[in-house]
């Protein structure tokens, strides 16, 4: 039986390193856990640094149609047969999708870091500055699924050449006076609108309280950038790095750091809130 099986059990995942391997990007163990967790009546958010059109291309190829959050919060999609019968009419319509937009646009987004890298001369390499297949060999991923990444909305990703303790900081402070902001994601850098991945779960937690009531709610991802949305859940999981290590700057208050890396972590966070055992003997449970 599901934790606290008389609510909705809502799970908000990233994918990178999460759902899917940040060595290889495969699933894993993670496929037969959101198997099991649907079983269950458990509603699955996917939460993520993709892009919209890398979400669909994965959800389609694992056969899910789950709603997601793209580009580190810059819209939330809902399928539409989605039953969320007492909100769902007051969304925008856009394809088969619901949404709810929170990001400004690309090219506004893509031309601010162009002024300020050069207003600092900080060089940078950012997404929009490469083709395809450069931005293939960058990430380590197929042409095709390259070419998804390409399809960017809100969300700016991007390496700086000299990672100095003093340039990074001077970056930041320029981004967030333009009324943008920063987060981190694996080793790259992110230039995004005023949003973060904590505004769109709250928003998206609100739409079900209105369907259903009281809910519950967790999350799960393995890096600083998902805080806020960690920060929004009861129940938040950080999922251990490739080499076993976790992130501490991703801690915070109650947060349970699984024993998994990866995929696996993910299996496992999931399972906990299948067997109603969060406190199993033995997990790292933070209480910073």
């Amino acid at each position: 039986m599901a934790l606290f099986s008389k609510k909705q059990i809502l799970i908000f995942s990233d994918l990178d390193g999460t759902i899917l391997s940040s060595v290889d990007y495969s699933p894993g163990p993670s496929l037969s856990a959101v198997d099991l967790a649907t079983k269950h009546g458990i509603d699955f958010v996917i939460v993520s640094s993709k892009t919209r059109a890398e979400i669909e291309f994965l959800q389609k190829e694992f056969g899910w149609n789950f709603p997601f959050i793209s580009e580190n919060g810059g819209a939330i999609y809902i399928p539409e047969e989605k039953p969320l019968k007492k909100t769902i009419k007051s969304l925008l319509r856009d394809g088969c999708f619901w949404k709810i937009e929170f990001g400004v646009s690309y090219s506004d987004i893509c031309e601010a870091l162009n002024k300020i890298s050069e207003r600092l001369e900080i060089k940078i390499t950012a997404f929009h500055q490469l083709d395809t297949r450069q931005v293939a060999e960058l990430a380590g991923l197929p042409l095709e699924q390259a070419k998804l990444t390409k399809i960017r909305e809100y969300d700016e990703p991007f390496l700086v050449a000299e990672e100095s303790e003093s340039k990074i900081p001077l970056l930041i402070q320029q981004i967030e006076k333009q009324g943008l902001r920063y987060t981190r994601g694996g080793k790259y850098h992110h230039i995004i609108g005023d949003y973060n991945k904590g505004r769109a779960v709250k928003t998206f937690k609100e739409l079900y309280q209105q369907e259903y009531g009281s809910i519950i709610t967790a999350a799960i991802g393995d890096a600083k950038n998902d805080i806020p949305m960690f920060e929004q859940v009861e129940y938040p999981f950080l999922v251990r790095k490739y080499d076993g290590s976790f992130e501490m700057d991703a801690v915070i208050q109650n947060i349970v750091i699984t024993d998994g890396i990866g995929p696996a972590g993910f299996a496992e966070a999931v399972e906990v809130l299948i067997t109603n055992s969060y406190e199993i003997k033995g997990r790292t449970i933070c209480d910073k």
